[in-house]
């Protein structure tokens, strides 16, 4: 369901607006990167416990299911998170690395004939 494009658009919206917008302001001038500053305003205000679970849930699925140009997202979601006090980037950033060596370790499986020898069916 996360790999479906209106999900995807429905998941960054929420972003956006509970976590990013309330927040953070964009200082850079430039349209295409982004330099995310914590507002004063924002500064002794956090999200729960639960916010920041599914804000990372949502940062690993971008990963998992997105294009490539999501992890950028990804990072972004990881920085408000820290950035507003929770630990768990962290925790899922190893997960993921130890993740994404694993896949590495793992050696694409060759597919296997099995080669009979024709066997003469005459005696």
């Amino acid at each position: 369901m996360v790999g479906n494009g209106k999900c995807i658009w429905l998941l960054s919206t929420w972003i956006e607006r509970v976590v990013r917008d309330p927040f953070f302001f964009d200082a850079s001038e430039d349209d295409f990167t982004h330099q995310w500053v914590l507002k004063k305003e924002a500064i002794g205000y956090s999200l729960s416990e639960e916010h920041f679970q599914f804000a990372c849930y949502i940062a690993v699925c971008f990963t998992k299911y997105g294009q490539s140009w999501d992890g950028i997202f990804t990072k972004e979601i990881f920085y408000f998170v820290t950035a507003l006090g929770s630990r768990l980037p962290q925790k899922n950033e190893k997960n993921m690395a130890v993740v994404a060596y694993l896949r590495r370790l793992q050696k694409p499986r060759q597919r296997r004939t099995l080669v009979l020898p024709m066997m003469s069916l005459q005696r």
